[in-house]
């Protein structure tokens, strides 16, 4: 989500958990988005996802990095920390046609991408209407193909609601908030709920940066 209104183009929340493992660019509490990071833009992140509260005793670590490399294109290297088992996966993605009109943004990408992990790879689009704005899309991982919806909502210039869901057995569907200290700073902090399987219900916290390399 570049979030033209949300301007995730300056800072995005992010990249989020679909299943244990997921990198995620640019996106809403858990779904990617299609907008892209400004070129030469990079995004530093730190998330702790946990089953009652971002930080109990199970809690998962994620260290999330994103650079826009042209006026189309990002990339990013995640760092999990799984178990004490540290695993890094590439993202990247493209953006194909901007908003105009009553077309949407329209962007494909990839994620997961790592050693000894099933890579995934998603078609997306964003729409704006004032301070709402409709994400829709799909995704593939595994031979397995699920549908992307969601939607943000600009309360106030700092504080956005946020909400996704992700169909299929053992997804998850997400509420959350957005918070900007600074037009690089920003928090995000949102609940989701299995479809499934209650036990896999977590609560995630989220902090990023965004700053220009130019």
């Amino acid at each position: 989500m570049k979030y033209r209104i949300l301007t995730l183009t300056l800072f995005v929340l992010l990249m989020r958990m679909q299943s244990l493992l997921h990198a995620y660019p640019t996106g809403l509490n858990v779904i990617p988005s299609a907008d892209i990071l400004p070129a030469g833009n990079i995004r530093i992140g730190y998330e702790s996802d946990g089953n009652k509260q971002p930080f109990d005793n199970g809690h998962v670590q994620y260290l999330y990095t994103q650079v826009g490399i042209r006026d189309r294109l990002e990339a990013g290297v995640d760092l999990y920390d799984v178990g004490g088992a540290k695993v890094s996966t590439f993202n990247a993605k493209l953006l194909l046609t901007p908003e105009r009109n009553h077309l949407p943004e329209l962007s494909v990408g990839v994620l997961n991408v790592a050693n000894g992990i099933s890579p995934g790879a998603y078609l997306v689009g964003t729409k704006n209407f004032g301070p709402l704005g409709v994400v829709a899309g799909a995704e593939h991982q595994s031979g397995d193909t699920w549908a992307l919806v969601g939607a943000y909502y600009a309360v106030t210039p700092k504080f956005y609601l946020l909400g996704d869901y992700q169909s299929g057995s053992g997804r998850q569907g997400t509420v959350g908030a957005y918070y900007y200290f600074t037009p690089a700073l920003g928090v995000n902090i949102y609940y989701a709920k299995n479809n499934t399987d209650s036990h896999a219900d977590y609560v995630g916290a989220y902090i990023g940066y965004t700053f220009s390399a130019k």
